[in-house]
């Protein structure tokens, strides 16, 4: 996984007061929550394929710390969604 877990990122406050609330609501890592972290590491050359790989994990939530990582999903997100309603289209026309 080219995004895997990089020195640092646990230091994140905002990363880790998101996981300490999920436990504060009963989710417990490994048991009922799948948390996968990748970074960027800093560089912004990176946010396009790390949104691609994160988006190919095919989760239920994409949970960001910066603007400029949002901004990349949210194109990501919505590109996906014209994709899904061509084919849908496609699908009714036959």
């Amino acid at each position: 996984m080219a995004g895997s877990p990089v020195s640092g990122i646990s230091k994140n406050p905002f990363l880790n007061a998101f996981v300490q609330r999920l436990r504060e609501l009963g989710y417990v890592e490994g048991q009922n929550i799948l948390i996968a972290r990748l970074s960027a590491e800093g560089r912004a050359e990176r946010h396009g394929d790390l949104v691609a790989e994160a988006v190919g994990l095919n989760p239920d939530v994409l949970v960001t710390v910066s603007s400029p990582m949002a901004l990349v999903a949210k194109g990501v997100k919505q590109r996906a969604r014209r994709a899904r309603d061509r084919a849908k289209l496609g699908a009714a026309r036959r």
